[in-house]
This record gives C-alpha cells, sequence and structure tokens, in this order.
C-alpha cells in the first residue's frame, strides 16, 4: 500500500503503483526527469505536479494508491551483467590488439588510448577493460569502454606534467597486458585546470579563480542536431562558465 511517505522510486517499482501514477500524472513515470525524483515522497512530488493543483485531485491519487494491494510485489530486478571469462579463446595472444596513442599532451587536456580489438557477441557487457597508470611513482586506475565497430577507449585527465605509463587490463585476452607510455607537457594558453572548491568560493587547479554562472539545456538530447549546433554557437558567445544537463 503507498501513501505520501511513500518514495517516488518505490511507486514507480511496483506495477499497481506505476499504473496509478500514470494515471493520474499522465507521462511522469517515462519523463528523463523521473530518476532525479525516485528519492523523494509523493507528499513532496505532487506539490510540483500541475494535474494534481486541487485538493480534489490529489484526494483521488491518494485513494487509489491506497488500494495498491499489500501483497503487489514488484518484479524481481534483473542480475547484473558479468563479463564473459571465455570472450576470448586461449590461442587468442595476449596483448595482440593495436593500440594508438599520443606522444604527448598538454596538461588538463584528456589523454586518450584507443585500441582496435574484438567485436564479436555483446562487447558492452562481455568484456571488461582498464588501465593502471604510474606517474611520478603513483598508480591511478582508469575504467575503459567499448566505443563500437571493434574499437575501446580509455580516457585520463592528464593533471599532472611528466612522463605516464600504463598497462592494460581486461577480460579479453587480446586486450590485456598492453603497455605504452605518454608525455604530458605543459598547459595550453587559457586551460587552467578543473575547479574545485575554496573556502567559500571556487578556484581552478592552477589557482585561477573561478566564477560560476550557469545556464541549462535540459531537453538537449531530444533536440534535432542543428539545433544543437545553434545553440552551441550560442553559447560560446555567452558568458555563461557551466551547464547542466
Amino acid at each position: 500500500m503507498f501513501d505520501r511517505a511513500s518514495t517516488f522510486g518505490d511507486t514507480l517499482d511496483s506495477p499497481a503503483g506505476r499504473a496509478v501514477l500514470e494515471r493520474h500524472l499522465p507521462g511522469i513515470a517515462a519523463s528523463p526527469m523521473a530518476v532525479q525524483y525516485r528519492g523523494v515522497r509523493l507528499g513532496q512530488l505532487v506539490a510540483l505536479v500541475p494535474e494534481l493543483e486541487s485538493v480534489d485531485a490529489r484526494e483521488r491519487l491518494w485513494a487509489a494508491l491506497s488500494e495498491v494491494g499489500d501483497g503487489e510485489s514488484r518484479a524481481p530486478y534483473a542480475p547484473a551483467l558479468a563479463p564473459d571469462p571465455s570472450y576470448e579463446d586461449i590461442a587468442v595472444p595476449r596483448a595482440s590488439a593495436g593500440a594508438a596513442l599520443p606522444d604527448a599532451v598538454a596538461l588538463w587536456d584528456p589523454m586518450e588510448i584507443r585500441i582496435a580489438g574484438p567485436s564479436h557477441g555483446n562487447p558492452f557487457v562481455d568484456v571488461e577493460l582498464d588501465a593502471v597508470f604510474v606517474r611520478d611513482g603513483e598508480e591511478i586506475r582508469v575504467g575503459g569502454f567499448y566505443d563500437g565497430d571493434g574499437t575501446y577507449v580509455i580516457r585520463a585527465l592528464a593533471d599532472r606534467e611528466g612522463r605516464w605509463t600504463f598497462t592494460t587490463r581486461s577480460t579479453a585476452r587480446s586486450l590485456d597486458g598492453l603497455t605504452g607510455s605518454v608525455t604530458v607537457g605543459a598547459a595550453r594558453e587559457g586551460s587552467h585546470g578543473p575547479v574545485g572548491v575554496d573556502g567559500f568560493h571556487f578556484r581552478h587547479a592552477d589557482g585561477t579563480r573561478h566564477l560560476p554562472l550557469g545556464t541549462t539545456a535540459y531537453a538537449w538530447t531530444h533536440q534535432r542536431k542543428s539545433l544543437q549546433e545553434q545553440t552551441l554557437a550560442t553559447l560560446a558567445d555567452a558568458p555563461f562558465t557551466k551547464m547542466r544537463m
């Protein structure tokens, strides 16, 4: 049974509870914003919904939710997907995939390693990949991902100058044990590094003060390409220093 104290997420996970929400709050369960409200109590959420502005509309919602049976339970979550330990046969030579990496990158730029590897099966879930970087004697583990068309990517932030070495680790034999090195040089002009908290203010990694002036682009992924490009061009001439989407 659900009431004002129930969370939005728990109600969505119940087929009967979800059906009630869809009937009284059309479209909200399928909204891209729904995931942000999973932990919100229904009593708080209804105050944000125009369809429930009247007392009568809210009472009808509570009455419908109260009729959801105590014995009703949500479908179990699907088990976590694990990589396939036999994705590549033992005959495949270890570290046989080809890796492309830059000789040097600038401080605060992304350091990207692209690997041409296997594409059979479902590499998005069948293969696990990461790399262990070493710089100044310190190890940093960075996860990799499948980028489609037989390409795997490992991307790290070049946050310290000097020589970086790396070794890959993977459940796929051809991707496991690849090695290499990249030199990180001085930062590009105007590049100050990521922003962090400095007391009651914000400051870039190189000490430059940062003034956060933000805007939003919540519907970005739902717009046609031409409008996305127009938005980028407009933002390029705007004073915003951050965008939420």
